[in-house]
């Protein structure tokens, strides 16, 4: 499986030479340890080689990076280690405020409405990417997530699509749920639900509860996407338990 770094990509120039340089470094032949650690000091030294951090052009070239590699690939596992390092040593690099593309970015096309082109599989790896990214529970992050997974659970999808987001109830479950099912998270960053979903609240455990179900059918109509689609249910109980035992603790308390 090879990922495609070579595609032309919309970066400025100074984008484009940190991204040159963080991909040399995925494609260079060591370990995934050494290659980690090697892109953890390079975003760290473009973050401290200017007065003042060029947080606008280091992360559309990591989200770049992100959108050219598939989900699965070792690739994508070597730059989400990179950046749970970086997070460890310095969480405002990790966050920084370019983490929000200063401009259209494949990431917030339409879900309703996906492109036939090369800019879905892009879309789609840098879901997964971004679905990855360790403890980011940041407004942007939550109504991305929730916005992805009305969009993939909440209108009529192809078999192509119909997992399409299901990684963000895999690897965000906890966060999502607590966005959803409670009053936690301001309303005015929970999407609108689709037309699916009837008249259910948009923020409800019965949303959650709907997007369980549709689950469910996809996995029936489509059964090759069963093993994705239990591993998103998977994470939906255990999130639920986390919220049971955390309840719990409080009353104990």
């Amino acid at each position: 499986m090879d990922a495609e770094l070579e595609k032309t990509l919309d970066l400025t120039h100074k984008e484009e030479a940190i991204f040159n340089v963080l991909k040399s470094t995925l494609q260079y032949p060591a370990s995934t340890e050494a290659r980690s650690q090697k892109l953890v000091d390079d975003i760290i030294f473009f973050c401290t080689s200017a007065d003042e951090p060029p947080f606008w052009e280091i992360w559309p070239a990591v989200l770049a990076l992100g959108s050219c590699i598939q989900p699965g690939h070792e690739w994508q596992a070597t730059l989400i280690q990179s950046i749970r390092i970086i997070r460890q040593l310095d969480d405002s690099v990790a966050r920084g405020p370019g983490v929000c593309p200063h401009r259209e970015h494949p990431i917030f096309l339409d879900p309703h409405h996906p492109p036939e082109t090369d800019m879905l599989e892009s879309w789609k790896n840098l879901n997964s990417f971004l679905a990855r990214l360790p403890g980011d529970d940041s407004i942007f992050f939550i109504c991305l997530e929730l916005g992805q997974l009305g969009g993939a659970l909440e209108v009529p999808l192809a078999e192509s699509d119909s997992h399409l987001r299901t990684e963000w109830i895999t690897h965000c479950g906890s966060r999502i749920f607590k966005a959803v099912a409670s009053k936690d998270s301001p309303e005015n960053t929970i999407p609108d639900p689709g037309p699916l979903s009837g008249d259910i609240p948009k923020q409800s455990v019965e949303r959650w509860e709907f997007w369980k179900k549709r689950l469910i059918q996809i996995a029936g109509e489509y059964p090759t996407t069963a093993r994705r689609i239990q591993q998103a249910l998977d994470a939906m109980k255990e999130a639920e338990l986390e919220k049971r035992e955390a309840e719990l603790e409080k009353k104990e308390i």
